[in-house]
Parts: structure tokens; C-alpha cells; sequence
């Protein structure tokens, strides 16, 4: 029994020291750190701001800030009579604010109505039904597009 059970362990000792070897790649002790690739910098020169309020910030947000060419996507609030207002006030309807995002974006990459055909693929603001519709009747998750010059 004492025979079998130094057995047993000294196989597994063996066993782990090995996929220790195995998983550290090489077996030295040095790591290898990849480099994580970064978004391109774009031209400054260049940027524009869009504001789009889709119900939900979050639902509108990730998928833009995907796009090739948007440098920024920023969650807020617009509109509305409180000047700084909670996220509890705001979704309580009580302060006209919609949820909304500013993205930046650089126009020499992505133009402005490419912005609007992936905002507008996030829902269908002209369903009555739509889940996200009939759920947030007269709150701040309400459609918007605000533009920020005369060509919009």
C-alpha cells in the first residue's frame, strides 16, 4: 500500500511538472508579453461629432465604437431641464433628458450617414411594438438625431 501510494504520487509530481513545462512554452522563466494592437491614430484635423439618442446608450454604444474611423463613443444625457442630472432622475421621465451618445468620428474614414445606417440597424424607431418601443413609452429612451451643422 506505502509502495503504491509513493507511486501515485511521484507520478503525479511528474505529470504536473511537465504541463507546468508545457504550458510555459518554452520551460524558461522569462514571459513573453504580446503586443496588443491599438486603435489607428487619426488626423485631429478631421474629427466630427455626431449626437444620436436611441433609447438604451448601451445598446447603441458598443456597436459603434467598433466602427473603423469612430475615435470616440461617450454615454450621457441631452436635452432636458436639470443641469446635471442622476441616472435615477433621468430615468424616472421627470427631466425631458434623453439617453444619448456623442461619437467622434473622423469623416476622411467613415462619413456621417455610414454612422446612421449602423444606428438605425440597432432598431426600428417606426414599430409601435417593437419590445424596446412599447417598454419605454414616455421615458428618457426615446429617438433622436441631433446635427451640428447646416449639411446634416
Amino acid at each position: 500500500m506505502k509502495k503504491r501510494f509513493h507511486y501515485s504520487w511521484s507520478l503525479l509530481l511528474s505529470l504536473t511538472a511537465g504541463l507546468t513545462l508545457a504550458c510555459s512554452g518554452n520551460g524558461s522563466s522569462a514571459t513573453q508579453e504580446k503586443a496588443i494592437p491599438e486603435k489607428p491614430s487619426y488626423d485631429t484635423r478631421y474629427q466630427e461629432t455626431a449626437t444620436l439618442a436611441g433609447g438604451c446608450f448601451w445598446c447603441i454604444e458598443a456597436p459603434l465604437q467598433e466602427l473603423e474611423g469612430v475615435l470616440e463613443v461617450i454615454s450621457g444625457y441631452t436635452g432636458g431641464k436639470e443641469k446635471n442630472p442622476t441616472y435615477e432622475q433621468v430615468a424616472s421621465g421627470q427631466t425631458g433628458h434623453y439617453e444619448a451618445v456623442q461619437v467622434t468620428f473622423d469623416p476622411e474614414v467613415i462619413s456621417y450617414a455610414e454612422l446612421l445606417d449602423v444606428f438605425w440597424q440597432q432598431f426600428d424607431p417606426t414599430d409601435a411594438e417593437a419590445p424596446l418601443r412599447t417598454a419605454v413609452r414616455n421615458t428618457a429612451l426615446r429617438f433622436s438625431i441631433m446635427t451640428r451643422s447646416s449639411k446634416r
